[in-house]
């Protein structure tokens, strides 16, 4: 009796064995009998291809030499971001001094400015300086509608107020991002 159950503890094992295990990939077969040698080659080749195991590195690795092999597919992919010029400082400034890309032979104040920390696009206000009593709340709850963020702004010739979602300035001279303390680059011209 005692082998008997061995026996049948054995089928059960062998059988939850199977189960557990994964299924065979399915392998293709020819519809007719009388299919060409070719056909059955080409159906083995499938069912190795489909028995390979593909990591992220080996995608990662096909893609990097598929786009130096052909550059203009990287290119086309991210037109915005290879194409666009960005100032060589990033720089600050009241209403004296022009607006747009500045380079090393030019100084400008960046109209293209961009928040690293809140994502947001800076807006600018020129010939205003924002209130004392502009906090980050009000920021936070107001930006980016400029009708409602006028109200924390009062007349100043020579000003330009400068907003994100998370931080203000007031400029009235040239100064660059770093020392404004403020984290803004310049999203391309």
């Amino acid at each position: 009796m005692a082998d008997d159950l061995d026996d049948l503890l054995d089928e059960v094992e062998k059988s939850l064995e199977k189960k557990d295990a994964p299924p065979p990939p399915p392998k293709l077969t020819a519809k007719s009998t009388s299919a060409s040698k070719g056909t059955s080659d080409k159906i083995d080749d499938l069912n190795d291809l489909l028995s390979i195991d593909v990591d992220d590195d080996d995608v990662r690795r096909l893609k990097n030499s598929a786009t130096s092999r052909n550059p203009t597919s990287a290119t086309s992919l991210n037109d915005s971001t290879t194409t666009s010029k960005k100032c060589s400082v990033v720089v600050l400034a009241g209403t004296g001094t022009e607006t747009g890309m500045a380079s090393a032979a030019t100084i400008r104040a960046c109209d293209r400015l961009r928040c690293i920390s809140c994502d947001f696009d800076v807006v600018a206000f020129g010939g205003f300086a924002w209130i004392a009593g502009t906090d980050y709340l009000f920021l936070r709850n107001h930006m980016p509608d400029r009708r409602h963020l006028q109200k924390r702004l009062e007349a100043s010739r020579s000003s330009r107020a400068y907003a994100c979602q998370c931080q203000h300035r007031s400029v009235s001279a040239v100064s660059t991002v770093t020392a404004s303390n403020v984290q803004w680059v310049c999203c391309g011209h």
